[in-house]
Order: C-alpha cells, then structure tokens, then sequence
C-alpha cells in the first residue's frame, strides 16, 4: 500500500519529464496493468477483491501501533483524528508541490504548481528533453520520490513495526537533504580577512552542529522503532523527529 505515497511526487515528475500526453499513456498503462494482474481475482470473485485489496477505511489495533501512543485509545481510533491527519497530509503536500516541487525560476518569476500544470501541456518535446538532461534530474527524482513517501509516513494514523521498512533505508538520504543550521553561514557576506575567517568559522560550526544534529535524529528514529511495546515517550520522540526531518528538507528545496 506504501507504493500509493510516492504517486503524489511520480505524478508530477511525469508531467515534467514527459508532458501531459506522455503522463497519461504512462498511467493508462500502470492502470492496464493492475487490471491484468487482478483478472484471476476480479473475474469470480470482484467485490471481495476490490474491497478488500483497497481497504482505505481499515483500521489497524492500537496495541501495534508505534505512533501516536501518547494519544488515549479512544482518541487513536476516532474519525476526527483520522480527518485531521488526512487534512494535515493534504495540506502539507500542496505547500510542497506550489512552493517547493512547483517552484522555477523562469525569465525572472517564479512559477508554483499550476505554472508547471500549464508548462505539462504546452511544452515541446525539445524542453521536456532539455528538462530531462538536467544534470540535476536525477537528484530531484529520488528526493521528490521519497520525500512524497515520508510525509505520507508522517501523518499516518498507524505505524507498526514491520513500516518502518517503508522508508528505514531512506531516513540517511533524507536527512542528509534536510537543511538545519547551514543556511546561516551561506548568507553571511565576507568584506575583510576578518569576516572571513569569521564566516569560515561559522560555517565549520554550524556544519559540525548540522552533522551532529542529523546522527542525534537517525539514532532516536532507530530508539523509537524498536521500543516493543511503544510508549507515549517514544512515539512522542517518533513524531518530533519526524517533523524536524520534514520541516529540514521544507528550507532544503
């Protein structure tokens, strides 16, 4: 089911890469495909399949749940929660696809999601190549991809123990693209020897403070996951972790 989380940023990755023509031929295929795969299943037995392999409303127990132990059972298994967190998803998901995915820089302005809407269906193919040979393509694809998977991971209702190979082998990646502290020494602006070996000074401490901070998260993320049964504590620390992560790769982009 976790694969469904990478569609938000695959999607806009296709429209950049191939267009709005070449995105539908590639999801009319990966539609084709689920519907061949499922035909054993589909052709005697539809409605237990359909409502079973896509059980959206299917709430897991409580007891396994690694997240969101700090919370009363009643107030884990109710639906506001569930709405709030649903929200909170689409929202911080939006935010990320206008202000940060969306965002270009093109002939001085700045473009946001329904610029690159607008670009997926009048660019040629010549600027949809050119977008594609980018060297930094490859970069954005993996970050956008996984980072699309964790904010999905973060606002989670539940969480149990096997999950956490959803994106356990990502967590490195991802906080190694978080922004925390470098920010403050690549705006500083060197006018004399002094303000340059002050600003070489800076940037050595926010850097060792930046790997510092990153091992410190990785470790607590790794606590979290494997205290059995979970905790208020650490599905507290879970969740602060996670945010710093998603709020570091936010100023990243």
């Amino acid at each position: 089911m976790n694969i469904l989380l990478f569609f938000p940023a695959f999607g806009f990755l296709l429209w950049e890469a191939v267009g709005a023509s070449g995105t539908m031929v590639q999801l009319a295929i990966i539609v084709l495909l689920q519907v061949l795969v499922s035909l054993p299943f589909t052709l005697h037995h539809a409605d237990s399949y359909l409502s079973r392999a896509f059980e959206f409303s299917r709430v897991f127990m409580y007891e396994w749940t690694v997240n969101w132990k700090m919370l009363p059972e009643s107030i884990f298994l109710s639906k506001p929660l569930a709405l709030m967190l649903l929200a909170s998803h689409a929202l911080v998901l939006l935010a990320f696809l206008h202000y940060r995915w969306g965002r270009r820089m093109e002939a001085g302005q700045s473009s946001g999601v329904v610029t690159a809407f607008v670009r997926g269906w009048t660019a040629t193919e010549a600027m949809l190549q050119r977008r594609r040979q980018q060297q930094s393509w490859p970069e954005q694809v993996v970050t956008m991809l996984w980072t699309s998977n964790f904010m999905g991971i973060v606002f989670s209702r539940s969480l149990h123990y096997q999950f956490y190979s959803w994106y356990a082998m990502t967590v490195p990646y991802l906080l190694w693209r978080a922004r925390f502290f470098e920010s403050f020494s690549s705006s500083s602006k060197t006018t004399s020897a002094t303000s340059t070996s002050t600003t070489t000074t800076s940037a050595y401490l926010s850097s060792t403070v930046g790997v510092g901070v990153r091992l410190v998260i990785w470790a607590l993320i790794e606590w979290s996951w494997n205290i059995f049964p979970a905790t208020g504590t650490s599905s507290t620390v879970l969740l602060a972790c996670h945010l710093v992560l998603l709020a570091g790769l936010w100023r990243a982009h």
